[in-house]
């Protein structure tokens, strides 16, 4: 997405550039690079789409665990006031909810992402301690 973010601002300064210019051969560039402008908006706006909703679906499991938390703190309190009713809803139906919800969210988590990823492999590492250290990865 950076490079074509970077690509895409190239362009349209010499878009800028060219429309100043009044030659045949600068109008019929400027007629390629809004082609090309398109083509490049196109592919950014889908690549955006598909970061958005893997951010959205690594951003909810957190969300589910802030929640589940949240409802077993006040089942804690809940218990200490003596409170049975809403210990009752929060161990027996909102906590187990939240739950399956964790579960769910963690599937899809699981689920190989194009753009996010939320874990680092052993791959990476090596890559980077062997930029670090000069020492290539295969020794």
């Amino acid at each position: 997405m950076e490079r074509l973010d970077r690509r895409l601002i190239q362009l349209k300064i010499e878009r800028e550039a060219l429309k100043k210019e009044k030659d045949d051969a600068s109008k019929k560039r400027l007629k390629d690079l809004e082609t090309q402008i398109g083509e490049i908006e196109k592919q950014y706006a889908d690549l955006e789409e598909i970061w958005k909703a893997e951010k959205a679906t690594l951003e909810g499991s957190a969300h589910v665990k802030e929640e589940l938390d949240k409802c077993r703190m006040e089942l804690e309190a809940a218990s200490r006031d003596g409170d049975l009713a809403k210990m009752s809803e929060l161990q027996y139906g909102r906590i187990p909810e939240l739950e399956e919800k964790l579960k769910a969210a963690a599937e899809n988590e699981g689920a190989e992402t194009q753009l996010l990823r939320n874990k680092v492999t052993d791959e990476e590492i090596a890559e980077v301690v062997a930029r670090w250290t000069g020492i290539p990865v295969s020794k």
